[in-house]
């Protein structure tokens, strides 16, 4: 069995690394990931306890009782936000049927 993905974006955020977890995007066949690096410094840690349950725009109209923890949601909201474009041109291009958000400690918060 051999499965191909390709790697579509790598952003480490360059002088944001510190603060901002490396955000990855790969698409498989019909599927697109997208993934966050997970805890692994100071900075992250203060952004795991930043616990305050939050809702978002991208999902307030079509699911008005869920929430996710407010420091995960900022940061993903940022990456979602700042490569939008990028990312909804391939999901036409591609023909993109499911999109995979996902993570390790940090980033599997939401």
């Amino acid at each position: 069995l051999q499965i191909e993905c390709e790697i579509i974006m790598f952003d480490t955020h360059k002088k944001l690394e510190v603060t901002s977890p490396p955000f990855v995007v790969v698409v498989m066949g019909k599927t697109m990931i997208c993934g966050w690096r997970g805890s692994s410094t100071v900075m992250d840690w203060i952004m795991d306890v930043a616990f305050a349950p939050v809702a978002s725009s991208r999902w307030i109209t079509s699911a008005k009782s869920v929430r996710a923890q407010g420091g995960f949601c900022a940061l993903i909201e940022s990456d979602l936000s700042l490569h939008e474009h990028f990312l909804i041109k391939n999901i036409k291009d591609r023909g993109i049927e499911e999109l995979v958000l996902t993570g390790h400690s940090l980033a599997g918060g939401l």
